[in-house]
């Protein structure tokens, strides 16, 4: 396993405890990450995206009950949504990591921690949402 997707991994850890407390300050993650023992070569990019997540939670959450228009956010599971915000985060505000490889890399991280129907789930929501980048974005993938 690549190191972006331990980094990946690690922030779904830290992400998922704050969904779970409801608490959203990256102090509160941080603590989860050390707890789980995330080493620095993996943890820059966790950081990251942890930050990335929790101060754009608000226009995340936007864009993801945009692009599920038949599931609210608080019907998902609480691991797709977790994994869902990742990569809106990947695709919204970071854009430096490849749409395809951003949706793949949610797509086997939903495989491993989510259920059966995860991967599908999480494959469409954020497929609109990358349509919707690249169309806001003058149709420029990242590269």
């Amino acid at each position: 396993m690549g190191v972006r997707r331990q980094s990946r991994e690690g922030a779904l850890q830290g992400l998922f405890m704050a969904d779970f407390h409801s608490l959203w300050e990256t102090q509160e993650v941080k603590f989860c990450l050390d707890h789980f023992g995330i080493d620095s070569g993996i943890r820059e990019f966790s950081d990251l995206l942890v930050n990335g997540v929790i101060e754009n939670k608000e226009a995340i959450d936007a864009t993801i009950t945009w692009a599920s228009n038949r599931w609210s956010i608080t019907r998902m599971s609480r691991i797709d949504r977790t994994i869902i915000r990742l990569a809106t985060f990947e695709l919204s505000f970071y854009k430096e990591t490849p749409v395809n490889v951003v949706i793949n890399e949610a797509i086997e991280i939903a495989k491993r921690f989510g259920t059966e129907d995860s991967p599908t789930f999480v494959n469409g929501v954020l497929d609109k949402i990358a349509t919707r980048e690249k169309d806001e974005d003058g149709g420029e993938e990242a590269a």
